[in-house]
């Protein structure tokens, strides 16, 4: 159906000039155009703005999530630990073998986190007797050292331990040992100096350790050396930049936010 080129209103077939504005009529006519929805650009945009709103929320749930387990879970040192597991035995000692320590991984030089892991966390081991009359000694030695002190003592080497808890069924923890035969120590172990760290004493213990380069084993022993050791062990760890991780997610968030809100309101006009 024509169309007046001027007005754009309908016209006939046959007519000269237009009724509505009196302009002259070509013989071909004019055809209104057809729509051709919306163009590809802004589509595209949308798309994005969505895409970024979603990753900004993704980004401030995560970090939220982080600054949420540091400030609920840690304790007034600023460490995460684990619930109470019990370890008990009636030989001389308890021990975790071949606890390897590696700090030596070189990283890019731009990567901004290019220190070392004992600058980055803090091992924190727990350990209470459950004899109140017994002092406990809870120490961590290069392997060697161990091995030299603990050979021909009899012991027991932790082969499995869970941490995992199930608070619905308060289930006991996976605990198995495998027992290394022999006697008893021939010196009390508060008198060796090679430990890389210890604390001993009666009460509950902290053992707080930066880790380095190694090979490590953790030994629990009664502080006199007499058998039957039984004790309560939490395993804590403080990561620091945690937070910083948790503040960046969240500052990443907001900023992603704000971009993707802007695309989008370019998009709706």
């Amino acid at each position: 159906m024509p169309y007046c080129p001027s007005c754009g209103k309908e016209v006939g077939d046959e007519i000269v000039y237009c009724p509505h504005c009196g302009a002259a009529q070509r013989e071909t006519g004019y055809q209104r155009p057809k729509s051709r929805g919306w163009p590809i650009d802004r589509i595209l945009a949308g798309f994005i703005g969505f895409i970024i709103i979603a990753t900004s929320l993704g980004l401030m749930t995560g970090g939220g999530a982080i600054m949420w387990a540091q400030s609920s879970f840690a304790d007034s040192d600023g460490y995460l630990v684990s619930r109470s597991v019990r370890i008990h035995t009636d030989t001389y000692a308890i021990v975790s073998q071949s606890f390897d320590i590696h700090t030596d991984i070189e990283l890019p030089s731009s990567f901004w986190l290019t220190r070392g892991v004992s600058e980055i966390v803090t091992i924190k081991f727990v350990v209470e007797s459950n004899d109140p009359s017994s002092e406990i000694l809870i120490a961590i030695a290069h392997e060697a050292q161990a091995e030299n002190y603990l050979e021909g003592v009899e012991y027991d080497e932790l082969s499995r331990l869970s941490w995992s808890y199930d608070p619905w069924t308060n289930e006991e923890p996976d605990i198995s040992y495998s027992r290394h035969g022999g006697g008893a120590p021939e010196v009390a172990p508060v008198v060796i100096s090679s430990w890389e760290a210890v604390s001993v004493g009666s009460g509950a213990q902290d053992l707080n350790w930066e880790p380095v380069s190694g090979s490590f084993w953790i030994v629990v022993m009664n502080a006199d050396a007499s058998a039957g050791v039984d004790a309560d062990v939490k395993l804590g760890a403080r990561v620091p930049i945690l937070q910083n991780i948790g503040n960046m997610l969240v500052f990443g968030g907001i900023v992603a936010l704000i971009i993707g809100a802007f695309v989008l309101y370019t998009w709706v006009r």
